[in-house]
């Protein structure tokens, strides 16, 4: 059984990579991809099935990841996913 995955990040060049990657191991099927949490609202209500794992970034412009998980769990049955917020954080030189 393949595990799906759903990604939410603003950064489409991170998006694409990450989905391709994860694409390439067969276990492993990209459900819906997103560019901020409104973004992954609409597209949730197109898709057949809710994705295993949900990866979002926390930084996102519109509905941020914090939000769009805080989303997820009013809309998702208790237990029926896994979520995994991504956090960049730069380095600054003094």
């Amino acid at each position: 059984m393949k595990i799906s995955v759903g990604i939410a990040d603003d950064h489409q060049l991170f998006l694409k990579s990450l989905s391709l990657m994860l694409s390439c191991f067969e276990n492993f099927t990209v459900a819906v991809e997103a560019l901020n949490g409104k973004n992954l609202q609409d597209k949730m209500k197109l898709i057949q099935s809710v994705p295993d794992i949900m990866l979002k970034d926390v930084s996102m412009p519109v509905m941020n990841g914090i939000a769009t998980t805080a989303w997820l769990k009013i809309i998702l049955p208790l237990n029926s996913h896994r979520f995994l917020l991504m956090i960049a954080i730069r380095r600054l030189s003094l």
